[in-house]
């Protein structure tokens, strides 16, 4: 599969500390190869949407055939963002 980040996920990527950059990509990686792990809730009144926990952080994406597409990076208390 296919990383994609939106404009928006990269400008809160670069808000991340060091560390928590690392951990995104990390994730991001993963991805690439399993699209669906442990840990990965759906986003009621979505279609097609998930959210991955990494730490006090959640990254929102969009699943299509082939492709991962990142919405967001955000802290928890940011989930009104929606």
């Amino acid at each position: 599969m296919m990383v994609i980040l939106a404009p928006s996920a990269k400008k809160d990527l670069k808000k991340l500390e060091k560390f928590t950059q690392l951990a995104v990509y990390k994730k991001l990686k993963s991805l690439e190869t399993d699209s669906l792990p442990l840990g990965v809730k759906k986003l009621s009144g979505y279609k097609n949407i998930y959210r991955i926990r990494i730490g006090k952080y959640r990254i929102i994406y969009q699943l299509n055939k082939n492709t991962v597409y990142i919405i967001l990076i955000l802290p928890r208390r940011g989930w009104w963002r929606i």
